[in-house]
């Protein structure tokens, strides 16, 4: 069965919108507890931790946000070195924030900064087949499926 696909979003077709009402901006160093407990939900047991993503922080990865009266709401990790290609690393709007808008404008945001301020041709990001959702937003945006993980359960007879 499909597990998950990767998706890539090439700069010629990405379908660019700025009026989405709220536009994310970097995380600020008295939000990284927020942020790294937000993920940890999110993600939990992902590889790589809330804390492991700060450690990189202006360096290879770069954190967007949005926040609301409760908190951050949303975030988007956007990965690059500096090279045509950057990854869409992580995604996530916290549970009670979605259907707002959230996640369109924070994916939005990353591909903006990937093909306007770094320079990148092409975005990817990896998402899981039964989050459908997810990857309708995605496709929505511009991204096409490149690739189609599966994966296989094998059973040894007794």
């Amino acid at each position: 069965q499909v597990n998950e696909y990767i998706l890539l979003l090439r700069q010629e077709n990405w379908k660019e919108r700025r009026d989405l009402g709220v536009t994310p901006r970097p995380i600020l160093e008295e939000e990284w507890d927020a942020f790294a407990a937000l993920h940890d939900g999110v993600f939990p047991g992902v590889y790589a931790s809330g804390r492991d993503i700060l450690k990189d922080l202006g360096k290879t990865r770069f954190v967007y946000v949005i926040a609301d009266k409760a908190g951050l709401a949303a975030y988007g990790v956007l990965k690059t070195n500096g090279g045509k290609q950057a990854t869409a690393e992580m995604l996530a709007v916290r549970k009670d924030a979605r259907r707002q808008g959230f996640g369109r404008a924070t994916l939005q945001h990353l591909a903006w900064q990937a093909f306007s301020q770094f320079g990148a041709e092409m975005l990817e990001l990896v998402v899981d087949a039964d989050n459908q959702n997810a990857l309708g937003l995605y496709l929505d945006i511009g991204f096409q499926i490149r690739q189609e993980n599966h994966c296989f359960i094998l059973r040894r007879s007794l």
